[in-house]
């Protein structure tokens, strides 16, 4: 086994474990607040509030498959993936292991109720950003908080439908808000790993700071 191999089979158990302990945490109370679930659903997130920034390197993510669905995100030297938010912030992934996008259970369930079906795949660099980000956050590289790496991706997403690079769509977009900020996601964001399961570590001047 690599050791590729064991950091992906610690962040997959660590992630179901969390996952797991919030179904349970929560069982009760999501019977008890259905109404309020069903009314933060028909509820959009603001489309037209979240900023656009701009991609580059959009051409060259470079993905090489490990295992099941899990990828190495190996950057390009000369050309990596890079994202600046519309304050100036950049965001440029280092190496990683990645599926891609855990996308949870709740987000199928609001797509399909929306007609629609989410595949991380087809917004892959903003989940990207969003993977990394967690990564920083578990190997305790960054100060960012859970709702500033939400709005992170959500401005990705916004970026590429903005300009083109995927369909523009008001029920994908708010499906993946919802899954990014479900329990599960946020219970998985307290999990702490029992190491770091970045690869190669970021220097200083690659993690971004708090904006």
């Amino acid at each position: 086994m690599t050791a590729e191999h064991r950091l992906i089979e610690q962040k997959s158990q660590m992630r179901m474990e969390a996952a797991a302990q919030a179904l349970m945490e929560t069982e009760t109370s999501f019977r008890l607040n259905l109404s309020g679930l069903l009314d933060r659903f028909f509820v959009p997130q603001s489309y037209d509030d979240t900023p656009v920034g701009s991609f580059v390197g959009l051409d060259t993510i470079n993905l090489h498959w490990i295992m099941d669905n899990w990828f190495a995100y190996r950057p390009v030297d000369n050309d990596p993936l890079s994202f600046t938010r519309s304050s100036g912030q950049v965001i440029r992934p280092t190496p990683m292991l990645t599926d891609g996008g855990s996308v949870p259970s709740i987000a199928t369930v609001t797509a399909s109720l929306l007609g629609r079906t989410i595949n991380p795949w087809v917004h892959l660099p903003a989940f990207l950003l969003h993977d990394w980000e967690f990564e920083l956050h578990h190997c305790q590289l960054s100060q960012k908080s859970f709702d500033q790496v939400r709005d992170t991706m959500m401005e990705g997403v916004k970026t590429l439908m903005e300009t083109g690079v995927v369909a523009r769509d008001m029920a994908v977009f708010r499906a993946i808000y919802i899954a990014i900020d479900s329990f599960i996601a946020r219970r998985i964001w307290d999990a702490r790993p029992g190491q770091c399961t970045l690869p190669v570590l970021p220097t200083p001047d690659q993690i971004p700071e708090v904006a």
